[in-house]
């Protein structure tokens, strides 16, 4: 040894820098390593270790492996760590911090095993590590196995850990089909009717361990499952793992398992089922869930909210709803059979769509009283799945009436002294209260003596009249309002009447010709006439060209319609005066009663009468007569005014119409003598005197009450007196008129003639005449002044004032008022002027 000049020391230094050099060369088992004592000598030769048990982990996730790296002794130091993969012999990854400190380790990975995919990490506590870990990354089934750790220390001999490393395969996610294998892809199942029987298949393929497949509803397990296995559509047995390890290709089979529900009902519907597919606890089961989907028909359906009656023509709302249909029920609704359309109703859905709600808008008319209303239900997805609710309409409605004439009657052939009876239909709701009929408007009532007999919902009208003719109508009436029925004409014939059947009487000039109207009404209409004369020898007929009693003048029928005849007749002499009659004749027969003309010799006309003073003010004075027989001949009247003072004529009216006159502007306190006549061509009659007097200016204010006791008798006392010697004056001054005969002057009066609209009040004539033509009537009856103007109900009417020169004026007259009591003479006579008596066509120079 000392020949060669190496000790053994210089040996032992040379052979480690050797090892340093080749360490990467040689596997970890031949590294050499610090002698140990036997008890360590045993744990390395039988590759005892500390199991730190097992670790599970996803395909496809990372593996932490532990290995215990803490130190034996603070003077101690880890020189290697070393993984292996039993039963394999060489290492897959090592650890090298020989010589220099932990964190400047040298690491290597085996490439086939790990390459990048593995990494070491450890903790240091200051410079003293603790527990370090082997991460693998992308973990793949190939990484199962033990993996083992061993540490190797400077001073103390090695540790060995042991770790079992499982990777497990999750399944496929399930998949849910029916019974011939058609997948179920949404997450319902149907659809499904009522007695059926559901059977559900879950498919689950791949898992390491073979996966769990179990079927759960409503959380709990169900229990009456089969299962089996399939590969490539081969039906195999449940198989263990050991199987599936040592039968690597059957990894992909497919578990399949299965369920059966049934008969199906209505509480199986919306039932949910989930398949859950497991194969570790460290991993969340794969599930898949369907809801069974059953079609179920409609199980009831009610018409609500209904109103018990409807009005016709007001709109309503009626409600149906229906409920248990899946899906929503189709709703329709029918009225007597027949189906309304789709636009007169909404349809709604509740959210689950379990409950289906119809509005129905209805506006009914009376037509539809009594009609079934139907509220149908049904699932269109079923068939026989309807049902329906129906009510009966209850419409009211205010009557609807229909006349006809009894049905054994011939409306054109009906006449005088006939039967017949109206028939009127009602329809009502509610039934009518009252019913009322009508002939032209005017309400008819029972009257068994006028032969109007009203019996249940007849009319009977017996022994006809031409009156009866017109239009009738029945009016029904109940709480809903009321209704008319149609117009029906009734057209009774009857044999000629005459139109105005009153005696037509007038006054006749001998040799004047007189054209005598037979009007007469008939229906039908006449087929000819027939006139005679009564005269103090009879009746006589006379026909056209007939000569009068003495042949003097032929007659002659002037024209003839319809329904009149004219002739022309001219009585010569005494004989000829009397009553004409004329008769017509119809297809009904000859009239009965004749229209009478009766003839008498013209003359003047009678005095007047009741003339009253009606009205009197300080500037005014209206008068009212009333006419008596007009002589035979048309009629006017006339008023004369005498001033009692002077005796001169102040003026001279005339009126047309009435007699009735209006003396306005006049002055205060004057005294008047009116003569008032008639007058027709044949003369003037007796005159009627009345002695009038405008009051006094004073008499329009007023005089407070006396509160002397005596006072109201001394004033009566000297109103008699005052009017005694009035009545003496007035007396006095008429004799002396009467005995007045010189000729007087004309009295002109500044009288304009002049047109004022009817109505206005205003007027600017000296004296004004008003006459309207009113009836004579009593004094209550007539209008009153109210503040100056005149309240009627009449319209103003024109009137002519007569001047003593002629002139006429055309004025509004009001009319009368409240009359005052009648002061006026008849029957005295009055001597008119001579130019006067001029004007008057025949009127005598004076009145006896």
């Amino acid at each position: 040894m000392q020949g060669s000049g190496l000790s053994p020391g210089h040996l032992f230094c040379f052979l480690s820098l050797i090892l340093v050099f080749n360490l990467n060369d040689v596997s970890a088992e031949q590294i050499p390593r610090p002698p140990t004592s036997a008890n360590e000598q045993f744990l390395s030769d039988s590759r005892a270790s500390v199991s730190l048990g097992e670790l599970e982990v996803t395909e496809g996730g990372s593996a932490i492996l532990p290995c215990d790296m803490s130190l034996p002794s603070l003077d101690d130091a880890i020189y290697l760590v070393v993984w292996f993969l039993e039963p394999n012999k060489k290492p897959i990854y090592t650890f090298d911090a020989r010589g220099k400190p932990l964190s400047m380790g040298r690491r290597w990975s085996e490439v086939v095993s790990f390459g990048l995919r593995a990494d070491f990490r450890f903790a240091l506590h200051g410079q003293i590590p603790s527990k370090g870990h082997l991460i693998i990354n992308g973990t793949t089934l190939s990484d199962q196995g033990i993996y083992r750790c061993r540490v190797d220390f400077k001073n103390s001999p090695a540790r060995h850990f042991r770790v079992q490393l499982n990777v497990t395969v999750p399944p496929s996610e399930p998949k849910i089909t029916d019974e011939t294998g058609r997948e179920v892809r949404s997450s319902k199942f149907g659809p499904l009717r009522e007695r059926q029987w559901a059977v559900l298949q879950c498919h689950v393929t791949g898992g390491k361990p073979s996966p769990e497949v179990e079927w759960y509803s409503n959380g709990k397990r169900f229990a009456s499952s089969t299962g089996l296995e399939m590969h490539n559509g081969l039906q195999l047995g449940l198989l263990n793992d050991q199987q599936n390890d040592y039968y690597p290709f059957l990894q992909q089979r497919t578990i399949v398992r299965e369920i059966r529900i049934g008969p199906l009902n209505r509480s199986h519907q919306d039932a949910r089922f989930t398949c859950k597919a497991s194969n570790s606890v460290n991993n969340a089961p794969k599930t898949k869930t369907v809801a069974l989907d059953i079609h179920l028909p409609p199980l009831k359906v009610d018409i609500s909210k209904v109103e018990t009656r409807f009005v016709a023509g007001e709109g309503s709302e009626i409600r149906c709803q229906t409920f248990g249909s899946r899906p929503a029920a189709s709703i329709s609704w029918c009225k007597d059979d027949v189906c309304l359309p789709d636009s007169s109703y909404k349809v709604f859905d509740d959210e689950n769509g379990n409950v289906t709600t119809s509005l129905f808008r209805a506006n009914f008319s009376k037509d539809d009283h009594g009609k079934p209303l139907t509220c149908r239900a049904s699932n269109r997805l079923l068939q026989a799945s309807a049902i329906e609710d129906s009510i009966r309409l209850d419409v009211q409605f205010a009557p609807m009436a229909t006349l006809r004439l009894g049905p054994t009657f011939k409306a054109d052939s009906i006449k005088e002294g006939d039967d017949v009876y109206f028939e009127c239909a009602i329809q009502a709701n509610p039934n009518v209260t009252r019913l009322v009929w009508k002939h032209e408007d005017r309400i008819l009532v029972y009257n068994a003596s006028a032969k109007i007999i009203m019996s249940n919902q007849s009319l009977v009208l017996r022994g006809l009249t031409r009156q009866r003719s017109g239009h009738y109508k029945c009016v029904g009436v109940n709480a809903r309002g009321e209704g008319s029925s149609n117009l029906v004409l009734l057209t009774v014939r009857y044999s000629p009447v005459c139109r105005y059947p009153v005696t037509n009487i007038r006054g006749a000039e001998r040799g004047e010709f007189q054209n005598l109207s037979c009007s007469v009404d008939a229906l039908p209409r006449p087929l000819k006439y027939r006139w005679a004369l009564n005269t103090t020898r009879g009746w006589k007929d006379i026909s056209t060209g007939s000569s009068s009693s003495a042949g003097a003048s032929p007659l002659a029928i002037l024209a003839t319609s319809s329904n009149e005849e004219i002739l022309r007749f001219r009585p010569e002499l005494e004989a000829d005066f009397g009553t004409l009659a004329c008769w017509a004749y119809s297809e009904l027969g000859w009239q009965q009663d004749p229209c009478l003309f009766r003839f008498f010799p013209a003359g003047p006309p009678e005095s007047l009468s009741n003339c009253s003073v009606l009205n009197q003010t300080a500037d005014s004075i209206q008068v009212s007569c009333s006419p008596n027989d007009d002589g035979g001949l048309k009629q006017t009247f006339q008023l004369q005014a005498m001033d009692v003072m002077t005796g001169q004529p102040q003026l001279t009216l005339q009126s047309d119409t009435v007699a009735e006159f209006w003396l306005t502007d006049l002055e205060p306190g004057s005294t008047f003598m009116l003569y008032l006549y008639a007058v027709n061509v044949k003369g003037l009659s007796q005159p009627v005197v009345l002695p009038v007097s405008t009051l006094k200016e004073a008499a329009k204010r007023t005089v407070p009450p006396s509160t002397d006791p005596f006072s109201g008798r001394v004033a009566g006392a000297v109103a008699m007196g005052t009017g005694a010697g009035f009545l003496l004056l007035t007396t006095v001054m008429v004799v002396a008129c009467l005995r007045c005969r010189k000729t007087r002057n004309d009295a002109t009066m500044a009288l304009t003639s002049a047109t004022v609209p009817a109505g206005q009040g205003q007027y600017h004539q000296q004296v004004q005449l008003h006459s309207n033509g009113i009836n004579h009537q009593s004094a209550k009856s007539r209008p009153a002044h109210t503040n100056g103007e005149l309240v009627s109900d009449k319209p103003t009417e024109s009137f002519i004032a007569q001047e003593d020169n002629g002139a006429a004026g055309f004025y509004p007259r009001p009319a009368r008022t409240s009359a005052a009591p009648y002061v006026g003479s008849k029957g005295n006579c009055l001597k008119l002027p001579p130019d006067y008596v001029a004007t008057m066509s025949g009127a005598p120079e004076s009145c006896v």
